[in-house]
């Protein structure tokens, strides 16, 4: 665990703001509640990423309160239809990741929260922190799978960008290169 940070409410913006904006392979938001302010849903819609939001199931004793968040809930779905929304039962976690860092918080995805609340998370960096990334995302997996959402979680997780700053590959955490990076470095070194 070498590169574990602890963020305040503050910080906690900044990093998800940032994960959400320069994020171009994949983001998984889990939050129970959701109220995008609007630079995140201008990011959210012209991301290059793959996006999958998980909420829990909207509920509400109020039929008319719990009229009005489906209506809201329908027209965030429509506004951001490059997104996959899913919703589950008994969910609280809060947790973000996308290809390179997972955000372990107690921060919902509401403008409230954001602006209002003391909150407080974590930023693990998926390649210095493999082992206890890898342990959130089972988790996570086995969540969805109780919930027969476990389609959710793409293998992309388990995979990190070739080592060649020019290459954008993802290859297994386990491999320094890219099969072609690792042979045109070995034809360099005189190799096989």
């Amino acid at each position: 665990m070498n590169n574990i940070e602890l963020l305040n409410t503050d910080w906690l913006n900044l990093k998800l703001g940032e994960m959400i904006a320069k994020e171009d392979k994949y983001l998984l938001l889990i939050t129970p509640y959701i109220n995008l302010k609007e630079e995140t849903k201008k990011s959210l819609k012209t991301s290059k990423a793959k996006i999958c939001i998980i909420i829990q199931e909207i509920y509400d004793k109020n039929e008319e309160r719990k009229k009005k968040k489906l209506e809201d809930f329908q027209k965030l779905k429509e506004y951001l239809s490059n997104v996959n929304f899913i919703e589950t039962p008994d969910l609280h976690a809060k947790i973000y990741l996308s290809s390179n860092k997972i955000i372990v918080t107690s921060m919902n995805l509401q403008n409230y929260s954001q602006n209002k609340n003391f909150e407080l998370g974590f930023v693990f960096d998926n390649e210095e922190d493999d082992e206890i990334c890898k342990k959130i995302i089972e988790e996570i997996k086995l969540f969805l799978r109780k919930n027969e959402k476990d389609e959710t979680i793409p293998d992309k997780l388990y995979y990190k960008h070739c080592a060649n700053k020019k290459c954008n590959e993802l290859i297994e955490k386990k491999y320094k290169y890219c099969k072609k990076c690792n042979d045109d470095y070995k034809n360099s070194q005189g190799g096989n």
